[in-house]
């Protein structure tokens, strides 16, 4: 395998990778602002700090079901992103180097003549 089907291979894989972390932000953030303020129904009062509105490691009660703490979905929402960013910034710098660059494209080609200087 030669340097641009290399290349051409880590840019789509980086391509792949920054759109299934963009689905996966989505996926959380939507849900997590949906129902955070339904689900913050903990008792407790303003010093204790209480903040349950993530639905990762929810408590089923009697009554009513309490979401878990914020900071879960705040993790799972941001953690990616920095990826996110880097994957892009790869993507583009192998999408670069595959169509406008053509470094190596040639390369596994066996020439017959010779080049006069």
């Amino acid at each position: 395998m030669n340097q641009f089907e290399t290349e051409r291979r880590l840019c789509w894989s980086y391509g792949l990778l920054a759109v299934l972390l963009t689905i996966s932000v989505v996926c959380v953030a939507i849900p997590y602002n949906h129902w955070r303020t339904t689900l913050d129904v903990c008792p407790g009062g303003y010093f204790e700090n209480t903040n349950c509105g993530c639905i990762f490691y929810g408590i089923s009660t009697f009554q009513n079901f309490n979401g878990g703490h914020n900071s879960y979905c705040l993790y799972a929402v941001f953690a990616p992103l920095p990826i996110l960013v880097y994957a892009i910034v790869m993507a583009s710098f192998h999408m670069y180097r595959v169509c406008i660059n053509n470094v190596g494209q040639y390369e596994g080609e066996k020439s017959t003549t010779v080049e006069e200087m």
